[in-house]
């Protein structure tokens, strides 16, 4: 699998760093973000421990649906379906059609980095990622 880099930006300086790069005035360097969060909070509630916990189970199990990962984990399939949802809204997870028309979870990545944007809003030199567990 591959490295998910995602970033965090406030709304506003993401929505003019998007101008800037469609206006011509910025080129985004080739190793940014595709993933971004508005906030660290958003950032912490998407990623957190159990979601993490529950992305490595997704990856190592590739349950055969919902109800699967429901019984694998014990967790309850309505706070395992919200958890879901926040991780395939964040791109970090997908459904594939399983068995019977059932939706199968599937991680995408297998590595999250945490990109740290200089305070430019377009930078010159190119930033380092912070590498995330």
């Amino acid at each position: 699998m591959k490295t998910a880099r995602v970033g965090i930006m406030p709304l506003e300086d993401f929505k003019r760093r998007c101008f800037d790069i469609v206006g011509g005035a910025c080129v985004p360097e080739p190793n940014e973000p595709k993933l971004w969060f508005s906030s660290r909070k958003g950032f912490e509630r998407a990623l957190s421990p159990a979601n993490r916990a529950l992305l490595a189970e997704i990856a190592e199990t590739e349950p055969a649906s919902v109800s699967e990962l429901s019984r694998t984990t014990g967790r309850a399939r309505s706070g395992l379906s919200r958890a879901l949802a926040t991780l395939e809204r964040h791109g970090l997870i997908g459904f594939e059609e399983g068995k019977g028309g059932r939706r199968a979870p599937r991680a995408l990545y297998s590595r999250v980095e945490l990109w740290a944007p200089p305070r430019e809003p377009c930078p010159d030199e190119g930033a380092r990622p912070a590498d995330f567990r």
